[in-house]
């Protein structure tokens, strides 16, 4: 009986048990009640291991067509749950041999007891215990994937050298799946991710509500020979649900941002060899190696098998390698977009067009599209406002920087929308061709926030525009200077001077300049990715386009927030709808005024003030809860001699 019981042992059927044993007419006939006991827990050793050989079985690629699994139990396969599986398979090897040996003993000496059996058994008791434990989490918790390195650490540390010893060998197999998608991304640029498994997932746009409007603003904001390279390279992103809690979500964001490295250098290889030219250093006139390659002659794919190979599995030197790995391509690009591209140039001409930095180009736009009143937003009124651009660039000679960028107006659902020019304004977009490998640094997002801040102060050049015309009007008229009107009008253009003082000056031109000072003294692309990220969030924060003011935030959280719902920029939006309704009226109106055109100017003084006493508030309680250079500025200028502090009195307080 006892030999049956260790061939039984060494060759266990997943689904039959060894309690056939105990219910026996043998075990109750011959074996006492204390023999039976042992029997007892010889039987659940011997079940334990038998879930552990079907869990193995299910997951590892050995499932049997007759093998039955609960529904409940079902979890979702991968690559990892398979690695997993053989590891813990490899983890029995010392119990089957154990078993070999067992039975090679009993042969030689059969007068073996069940005590001995049970003592040869215990030596395993702990182990399948644990692992059995260890597979309950696993059904329990859902795992898949990356998440199970996770859960394995959480494991790996444990008093029982067996236990230890164990999940070393299954850490092992799962960190040799991990290191082989790790470096088929870093070095290749390619996601072996069937299964959906890495931290890094490729999102199909059909599936990501989140992105859904910046998918399609990606089409209007960008052009069309850069097009496809943003469509393909910012579908990639960081499933920080799958990153184990040892590897940081910075070291996770290296590691997407030298797989999209290695996805652009490889998206088109026409843009490689227009590029691939010999570069001379000014310092020492030595060439340089032509851009042909990412890699060069640096051999880490030798360095990731050896990694590999490395029995250990060591993941510190794993994320060594991965900031190895980045210094050298931070420094390769930092070398290409200085000296190849320009990148000092493209980020001037960011500023002259998305941040009006060219001015008079701008002034002239303005007074191009002066004449266009209230119009259906079709086909033609985009091709005027475009043409009203092109001849603005013509006029002040800028048509050699204008191939870059180009102003549409796009109709989307709204074909038959009619629009004055500020709904015009509103709906413009400036498109720029990225030059490669800059896709990396002006991603769809990024370009999508210049616009939003393009948009904006395009707006309020336009209505300081119509305000000058209006004190053109008024001059040319002789009003009379005690006139409300013309105090009113002196008062609503010292506040949109100072406001886009603020804008221009407090605002793009200081964090302009850090962003340039941080651009020629760094030698990481990254860094540069990671200062131009900072600068668009802090103008886009100080110029009320961000629904938090405070700049301190990290860049990751900056850029989450979401747009056109800070209060201030509400408030800006109704301040510039009545001023361009009080310049329709001032450019209409007799003087002195009629009953009904008093009735209306007063009407849009009250709703001016209004805007105005909100604004200060809003400004004043920013300036007491924080301390902010640029907004204190504001106030300053816009609260001059405390003219609104004076005018509002306690309603702003």
């Amino acid at each position: 009986m006892i030999h049956d019981l260790i061939v039984s042992l060494l060759h266990l059927n997943e689904n039959k048990s060894l309690k056939t044993f105990l219910i026996s007419n043998a075990s109750h006939d011959f074996l006492h009640p204390s023999e039976h006991k042992i029997l007892e827990r010889i039987v659940r050793i011997a079940d334990n291991q038998i879930e552990i050989a079907k869990f193995v079985g299910e997951h590892s690629g050995k499932i049997t067509s007759n093998t039955t699994v609960a529904q409940d139990d079902v979890l979702q396969k991968g690559i990892y749950l398979q690695a997993l599986s053989v590891g813990m398979n490899l983890c029995m090897t010392p119990y089957r041999n154990a078993m070999v040996e067992l039975e090679q003993r009993f042969l030689n000496i059969p007068t073996y007891s069940l005590m001995f059996l049970l003592t040869e058994l215990s030596r395993f008791e702990d182990l399948l215990e644990f692992l059995l434990q260890f597979i309950a989490g696993i059904r329990t918790e859902r795992l898949h994937g990356c998440a199970l390195l996770q859960y394995l650490h959480n494991n790996s540390l444990h008093g029982n050298k067996q236990i230890a010893e164990a999940v070393e060998i299954i850490q092992r197999s799962v960190h040799s799946v991990f290191i082989k998608q790790l470096s088929k991304w870093v070095i290749y640029g390619e996601l072996d991710d069937k299964y959906g498994e890495f931290f890094i997932q490729h999102i199909d746009q059909r599936n990501t509500t989140d992105h859904q409007t910046n998918s399609g603003q990606t089409t209007t904001t960008l052009s069309d020979a850069t097009r496809s390279v943003h469509t393909d390279l910012w579908r990639y992103e960081i499933w920080y649900e799958m990153l184990p809690n040892y590897l940081t979500p910075t070291w996770a964001g290296e590691v997407l941002f030298l797989g999209q490295t290695v996805v652009m250098f490889n998206m088109d290889r026409r843009e490689i060899e227009k590029h691939a030219k010999m570069v001379r250093d000014d310092e020492t006139d030595d060439p340089m190696e032509p851009i042909d390659s990412l890699w060069g002659d640096q051999d880490f794919a030798q360095q990731f098998q050896d990694l590999h190979a490395d029995s250990g599995a060591n993941m510190l030197k794993l994320v060594e390698l991965v900031e190895q790995i980045k210094i050298y391509v931070s420094e390769k690009l930092t070398k290409i977009a200085l000296k190849q591209v320009d990148l000092i140039k493209q980020l001037k001409l960011i500023k002259d067009f998305f941040m009006l930095g060219r001015g008079e180009l701008f002034l002239e736009f303005v007074k191009k599209t002066q004449s266009i009143q209230s119009v259906e937003l079709d086909e033609h009124t985009a091709r005027t406002v475009t043409k009203a651009f092109e001849n603005a660039a013509n006029s002040v000679n800028v048509t050699e920087d204008l191939e870059n960028f180009t102003l549409s107006v796009p109709l989307g659902d709204a074909e038959t929308t009619s629009l004055d020019i500020r709904g015009i304004f509103r709906h413009i977009l400036l498109r720029y061709n990225v030059q490669w490998p800059l896709h990396l640094l002006f991603s769809p997002k990024v370009m999508e926030r210049y616009n939003e801040l393009f948009r904006f102060l395009l707006q309020i050049r336009r209505v300081q525009y119509d305000l000058q015309t209006v004190w053109c009007y008024h001059r040319e008229k002789k009003m009379k200077k005690g006139s409300p009107m013309l105090q009113f009008r002196n008062q609503l253009m010292f506040l949109v001077d100072n406001l886009q003082y603020y804008l221009q000056v407090d605002v793009l031109e200081s964090q302009f300049s850090i962003l340039m000072d941080t651009v020629q003294k760094s030698k990481d692309f990254e860094h540069i990715q990671r200062a131009h990220t900072i600068f668009q969030a802090n103008v886009m924060s100080l110029c009320f386009l961000l629904h938090e003011i405070d700049t301190t935030k990290s860049m990751h959280q900056s850029i989450m927030l979401q747009t056109n719902e800070n209060p201030v920029f509400v408030i800006l939006n109704q301040l510039i709808d009545n001023v361009c309704l009080f310049c329709e009226l001032s450019l209409k109106c007799s003087d002195p005024l009629k009953k009904s055109e008093m009735a209306s100017f007063t009407n849009y003084e009250f709703m001016v003030n209004e805007n105005v006493k909100d604004l200060m508030k809003l400004l004043m309680g920013w300036k007491a809860g924080a301390n902010n250079a640029p907004l204190n500025q504001l106030l300053l200028r816009l609260d001059y001699n405390h003219y609104y502090s004076s005018q509002f009195g306690d309603s702003i307080e």
